[in-house]
């Protein structure tokens, strides 16, 4: 099942904790309201809860700087970046959001990978599958000789 969320990849934010005349109270904050855009997005697309291991995979195309040159774009565009926020901060707030709606529980969910790539537009591209019994390398390899037959 693959969506894609527009916008800019926003990262999980670390929890707050604050002293209310009740006690204390624990919150993650979300200001943007970003987790909400990842859930419809995924509901849209018509992710429905899978049982067992689930294998999530995430391209996070970020925009260039307009400071890039045409010739810089040009020679930048798809390769890995190293810019915040860092992919696995944005792939733990995906493991939360899909909580209930492509999986149980985060503990179901193995990153088959996650990266971050120069583009035109900023953009998440998600990937989320069932491995039918086989391991990540098998579901890989598996998945790379369908492609290549695809080309053929």
């Amino acid at each position: 099942m693959r969506f894609t969320v527009p916008g800019k990849a926003q990262p999980k934010k670390r929890p707050r904790v604050v002293r209310t005349p009740k006690g204390v109270h624990t919150y993650t904050p979300d200001e943007l309201g970003y987790v909400p855009q990842v859930q419809a997005r995924a509901l849209e697309a018509g992710v429905k809860v899978l049982d067992g291991p689930v294998y999530l995979s995430m391209l996070i195309h970020r925009r260039m700087p307009a400071g890039f040159s045409r010739k810089k774009r040009i020679e930048m565009e798809g390769k890995l970046t190293i810019v915040r926020p860092d992919p696995i901060n944005v792939a733990m707030l995906y493991c939360d959001a899909l909580s209930g709606i492509a999986w149980h529980d985060d503990s179901q969910v193995h990153l088959r990978f996650v990266e971050q790539r120069w583009a035109t537009v900023d953009e998440v591209l998600v990937d989320v599958t069932s491995p039918n019994g086989e391991s990540p390398r098998e579901h890989i390899d598996s998945q790379a000789e369908a492609a290549q037959k695809a080309w053929d």
